[in-house]
C-alpha cells in the first residue's frame, strides 16, 4: 500500500505545500498523464472534504481551505498513527503529548480525552507548520475563559517542537485539543463549567428538562446529558465555522444518525430551527447529529430499550438452562429472554421455540433445534439487528 501512486501523492503533499512535479514523476518512475489520471482519482474520491489536489506540468498542491485539508488527512491517518504508517518519529511526538496531558493533571486542568486522536491533530499541525501550509484566519474569542485557561500550555507543548503558535494557529491547535475532548464529564470538569460557563450550563438544563418531558424521561434530568450539551455548545459557541468542519469528517456517521433516528432528528433540528436549543440557530446536519447522538445516548442509559423473548423449550433441563444463556448471548442486551410455557405466555415480542404450538396470542414463532443451526441462529440475530447499530 505505502508504494501505490495515490499514497504518494497524498504523502508527498502532506510534508510539502507544493511538490514540484517534474522531480516527482522521475522519482516515481512514471508518465506526467499517469500522474493526472491518478490524481483525478483522488480527486473524485475526497469531494467531501472540500478541497482538491491542483495539478500542473510544474507542480501540484491542495487548493481548498487548509483546515479542511488538516481534517482530511486526520481521518486518514488516525488508523494508522500508532503504526507509524508515513513517519518514523511519532514517538517523539507522542512523549511530548503525553507529557502535556500529565502536566495538565498536575495543574487540575486534565480532561477526559481521545489520546490517540489528539496526538495525531498535534502530528499534523507539526508537519502542515513546517511544510509552510498555515492556517486560514478564524474568529474567536482570545478571552474566553478555556482558551484562556489552555492557550499557554499549548504554546509550549508545541515549543518542544520548535513550532511557534500565535494568533490563527494557536486557536486551532486549541481547537484541535477540544476535539479529542470525551463526552465524558467528571467532577473536575463539571466544576469548571460551573465556574465559567454558568449561563450556557443553565441554557442546557432547560432544554435537557423539556425534552425529558416531551419523552417522558424525568430521569434524564439526573443524567450527564445536561453537562455534555453543554460541552457540545462550547465547541459550537468557540467556532461554529470549525465545529461543523470537524465533524464533516465523519460525514458518514451522518448518514447513520438520520437513518435510525429519524423523528429524534427532526425534532433537534426543529428545537434549532426555532431557537429552543440553548440558543444555537441554524445549525448544520452535523452538529444536529452530534446533538442526536448524545441525546440518544443518554436516552438509552436511563431507558434501556428492551423487547422480551420467550423460549418455549423441551429438552434436558441442564441443556436448557445452558442455551438460554447462550442464546441471551446472542440476542444481545436490548432482548430480554425468559423461558416460559406456552400458557404462561401473554403479552410478547417473539418466541423461540423447539416444538410446534399455537400460541394464545398472534406472535411470531422461530422455531430451533435441540442444538440450534449456525441458520437458525442467524436468523435470530436478523430479528433483533434493527435493535443495534
Amino acid at each position: 500500500m505505502q508504494k501505490s501512486l495515490g499514497i504518494q501523492v497524498v504523502k508527498q503533499l502532506l510534508f510539502s505545500r507544493q511538490v514540484a512535479v517534474p522531480q516527482f514523476i522521475h522519482h516515481q518512475g512514471l508518465s506526467y498523464e499517469s500522474l493526472k489520471r491518478e490524481t483525478k482519482k483522488i480527486n473524485a474520491s475526497i469531494q467531501a472534504y472540500q478541497i482538491q489536489i491542483e495539478l500542473t506540468p510544474q507542480s501540484m498542491s491542495w487548493q481548498g481551505d487548509e483546515s479542511s485539508v488538516r481534517i482530511f488527512y486526520h481521518r486518514l491517518l488516525l488508523p494508522f498513527t500508532h503504526t507509524n504508517f508515513f513517519f518514523n518519529d511519532y514517538a517523539i511526538q507522542q512523549a511530548n503529548y503525553d507529557r502535556f496531558l500529565n502536566r495538565l493533571e498536575r495543574k487540575q486542568l486534565g480532561v477526559q480525552n481521545e489520546v490517540i486522536l489528539g496526538t495525531c491533530w498535534f502530528y499534523i499541525n507539526i508537519i502542515r507548520q513546517r511544510g509552510q501550509a498555515m492556517i486560514e484566519a478564524f474568529t474567536y474569542d482570545p478571552e474566553d475563559p478555556l482558551y484562556q485557561l489552555y492557550h499557554q500550555d499549548l504554546i509550549q507543548l508545541y515549543g518542544y517542537e520548535g513550532i511557534q503558535l500565535a494568533d490563527d494557529e494557536l486557536f486551532f491547535a486549541f481547537f484541535c485539543f477540544m476535539d479529542s475532548w470525551n463526552y465524558t464529564v467528571d467532577e473536575q470538569f463539571k466544576q469548571l463549567l460551573r465556574t465559567h460557563y454558568s449561563v450556557l450550563l443553565e441554557k442546557s438544563r432547560l432544554f435537557v428538562h423539556s425534552l425529558s418531558e416531551h419523552y417522558q424521561l424525568p430521569a434524564l434530568n439526573n443524567s450527564q446529558l445536561t453537562e455534555n450539551i453543554t460541552l457540545f455548545l462550547i465547541k459550537y459557541f468557540e467556532s461554529r465555522r470549525l465545529l461543523d468542519k470537524f465533524l464533516m469528517e465523519y460525514h458518514d456517521v451522518l448518514v447513520v444518525v438520520q437513518a435510525k433516528f429519524p423523528q429524534l432528528y427532526q425534532w433537534v433540528q426543529e428545537e434549532m430551527r426555532n431557537y429552543r436549543f440553548a440558543g444555537i440557530l441554524k445549525a448544520s446536519e452535523y452538529a444536529n447529529s452530534t446533538a442526536v447522538l448524545l441525546i440518544q445516548t443518554a436516552i438509552y442509559q436511563v431507558a434501556p430499550q428492551k423487547i422480551k423473548a420467550y423460549l418455549v423449550f423441551q429438552g434436558e433441563p441442564a441443556w436448557k438452562s445452558f442455551l438460554a444463556q447462550e442464546l441471551q448471548a446472542t440476542l444481545g442486551p436490548r432482548v430480554e429472554l425468559t423461558t416460559a410455557n406456552p400458557d404462561q405466555i401473554q403479552a410478547h415480542d417473539l418466541i423461540i421455540a423447539n416444538y410446534t404450538f399455537q400460541p394464545t396470542s398472534p406472535a411470531k414463532i422461530y422455531y430451533v433445534s435441540m442444538v440450534p443451526t449456525p441458520k437458525e441462529l442467524d436468523t435470530l440475530r436478523q430479528t433483533i439487528r434493527y435493535l443495534y447499530l
